[in-house]
């Protein structure tokens, strides 16, 4: 006897990640899983549709990242929260100092540092900015920026979170009579600080520089703050007139375009072995003055840094990875009624500068295996994790998808699995060539090959409003229906669908549709237009266009999607590339924001695009039909394309519900099996499409496909 087939849906709301739930299930039926990725709700203003946003989240998903409420001891969904383990941002250094202190590490081993200047993708920001502090008061933002004059008539203090050597300065009135001296703290007390004073005495503009004082230490004079800084003052006896500074400035850690490098070996280095090791004359290819200036960095965005994925304390402990998991169980304590899951993001991977880290000419650390060394410290980290939590399911975000590193954890994502519009090859679907290796395609976690039955999360990415073959993309049911149709091809067990349409590493929204919400009338004709020129867009009536979180202002012109700002209710302005011309009189659509929480479901004609969850996700199609075509396995040779006119096949699988088609497209398949149907495939029996706001067509007969194209057929006119 055939049992109903699990209708599962599993939303993730967080920064990049798709995470999967822990359901147990008879190794012998299939279980529909579902997800997708909202932030979570932070963003969204109104309180009440925030907890109404939550509510839905909890009763439709299964799992989520953020995004919910209290879990009051529900073991049937799995929340989980999202932490970082290659690396984290500057801004979280004093912390990591503070760690590093309490088990008496070196802090610097903590990180990868860099033995040459290299191109890195994002330059440092702002490492040039000091804390300045006058009479307690935090001058910092004034005299970064020239916000505010100061007058500097007291003793004031300059601060970093790292050892410097230099200050610039500019004054809006110089300095007269302007006596006292520069100090420094050694650990007990303020000593006299030996400096070369361009700015003599703070009556001109200049530089002020010195060598660090091999007992510099870091002390906290901030009352507000626990942590310690790196501190020199200059102490005021005397002044005539006191000097008023606009800018102080120090070293921005760049070498023109090129990120540091700190040379290690150099002789010329003062102060070797403690926090302050200085090179006042660094060599040109190796131009860090200090070694923290040589932190890797350029991967997400400015001042990210990257954990040493090998370096071990004296006791052999991995001090990274120690790190890392002692603030995962913080932060999963904190929320324990909150979360009962967590993911790794990036956990793995070959990271970007501009370089290759693992190169050894170019990474100082750079002696083993960077993939092994990675695996290693997810391994530790997840071991630390379970041992406090061992109920909380742990996944990463990996790159490369390597089968041992998966295996320390509970599920991986598959993130960009597939574009809607080029629903890839069979490799993505059979068993990989090299499995024993990777985790990585449908069969790959089939029980047979995934004796630890990990879960894989297969996102799906539909972004793009025009193909790069030419041709507008329907994401308000083609792309829903394409990427839902492959997934049910391919799935088993420990497979999870999830699906976004937002673009690359936007996860801030939850439960929106975008929708066609009014439409108006050009009153102006508009001529095709090159990406970045200013383009005026007059209308008959604009004032229903609104601007959303993370979505703008956005119009609708034939087969035109414009990005806009509004001038008044009859004009606006895109920048956004004009792929044809535009006649008064066209209709314009504007595109509004609906909540599926609180909101009646729209038509999918009237969808310009789903977030997160189309209702079509949680119709149930059954289980794989053993009396079906190929015994309810998949047939990726179902229709050749010298079958149907030419051009990519289609694939098939049945469902005791349902069957389930795709034509297949890749980078390299002609725009004309875009847009043109193949010829018409004879069904030998009457089915329902399914749409993807979960209604059904009149039933069908026969079909025929694009390239790009899926089709879930129901075998009755109910999704019941």
């Amino acid at each position: 006897m055939l049992l109903p087939y699990e209708s599962r849906v599993m939303k993730i709301s967080n920064v990049i990640a798709l995470v999967v739930i822990f359901l147990l299930f008879d190794t012998k039926l299939y279980a529909l899983q579902k997800a997708s990725l909202p932030y979570g709700t932070s963003y969204i203003s109104d309180k009440k549709l925030q907890n109404c946003v939550r509510n839905w989240n909890m009763k439709t998903f299964n799992f989520l990242i953020g995004g919910g409420n209290d879990l009051n001891n529900n073991v049937q969904i799995k929340v989980s929260g999202y932490q970082k383990i290659i690396g984290t941002y500057t801004k979280s250094i004093s912390d990591l100092k503070l760690y590093s202190e309490s088990k008496n590490w070196n802090f610097e081993d903590m990180l990868i540092h860099m033995k040459i200047d290299y191109p890195c993708r994002k330059k440092w920001k702002n490492m040039d900015k000091y804390i300045v502090l006058m009479s307690k008061k935090d001058i910092s933002s004034d005299v970064y920026d020239f916000k505010k004059k100061n007058i500097l008539n007291t003793t004031f203090y300059i601060g970093h979170e790292d050892p410097f050597d230099r200050l610039n300065i500019v004054l809006s009135e110089g300095s007269s009579g302007y006596e006292g001296q520069w100090e420094y703290w050694d650990g007990s007390n303020w000593k006299i600080l030996n400096v070369e004073d361009g700015t003599e005495n703070l009556s001109t503009d200049g530089s002020i520089s010195f060598i660090p004082p091999s007992n510099w230490s870091r002390l906290n004079i901030q009352e507000e703050s626990i942590y310690k800084k790196w501190w020199i003052r200059f102490n005021l006896a005397s002044s005539i007139k006191s000097p008023t500074v606009v800018q102080v400035k120090g070293d921005d850690w760049m070498n023109g375009d090129l990120c540091r490098g700190w040379d290690e070996s150099n002789p010329q280095i003062h102060n070797v072995g403690t926090p302050v090791a200085y090179n006042p004359n660094p060599t040109s290819n190796s131009t860090a003055r200090f070694r923290h200036q040589a932190r890797a960095t350029g991967y997400w965005s400015a001042n990210y840094i990257y954990y040493h994925p090998q370096n071990t304390s004296l006791d052999g402990t991995p001090m990274a990875a120690d790190y890392v998991a002692s603030k995962a169980i913080e932060y999963l304590s904190e929320k324990e009624n909150k979360i009962n899951a967590l993911m790794f993001d990036t956990a793995n991977g070959q990271l970007k500068t501009g370089i290759r880290l693992s190169n050894p000419e170019l990474f100082s650390d750079a002696n083993g295996n960077w993939e092994l060394f990675s695996e290693k410290r997810y391994e530790y980290v997840v071991n630390k994790i379970k041992e406090k939590f061992p109920k909380h399911w742990v996944g990463a975000n990996p790159y490369p998808w390597r089968r041992s590193f998966i295996e320390k954890g509970d599920w991986a994502l598959y993130e960009f699995h597939s574009y809607a519009r080029q629903p890839s090859s069979p490799q993505n679907i059979v068993k990989s060539k090299n499995f024993k290796r990777n985790l990585l395609s449908y069969d790959d976690f089939l029980p047979e090959n995934n004796t630890k039955n990990i879960k894989g999360v297969f996102l799906y990415n539909d972004t793009l409003d025009w193909a790069s073959q030419g041709f507008f993309f329907d994401r308000g049911n083609r792309g829903p229906i394409a990427c839902l149709a492959k997934h049910y091809i391919g799935m088993n067990n420990n497979t999870i669908f999830g699906y976004y349409s937002h673009g690359a590493f936007r996860y801030d929204v939850s439960d929106e549709v975008y929708y066609y919400l009014k439409e108006t009338k050009l009153k102006k004709e508009i001529d095709v237009s090159s990406k970045g020129d200013s383009v005026l867009i007059q209308g008959e009536d604009f004032s229903e266009l609104k601007s959303y979180p993370y979505f703008g202002m956005r119009i609708r012109i034939g087969d035109d999607i414009f990005m806009v700002k509004k001038i008044d209710n009859q004009t606006l302005q895109t920048n956004d590339l004009v792929r044809f011309r535009h006649n008064v009189g066209e209709k314009i659509r504007i595109i509004g924001v609906s909540h599926q929480s609180v909101d009646k479901t729209l038509a999918w004609d009237k969808v310009y695009k789903w977030s997160w969850f189309f209702p079509a996700m949680a119709v149930d199609i059954g289980q794989p039909d053993s009396s079906g075509h190929n015994s309810g396995k998949y047939d990726l040779s179902w229709k050749k394309g010298e079958m149907i006119g030419g051009g990519p096949e289609i694939w098939r699988r049945d469902y005791t519900k349902a069957i389930v088609l795709l034509r297949t497209a890749g980078y390299r398949t002609s725009s004309k099996y875009f847009t043109n149907y193949s010829n018409s495939i004879p069904l030998h029996g009457l089915y329902y499409p399914l749409y993807a706001d979960g209604t059904l067509g009149q039933g069908i007969s026969e079909i025929s496909l694009r390239a790009g194209e899926g089709a879930i057929l129901m075998k009755k006119n109910s999704t019941r």
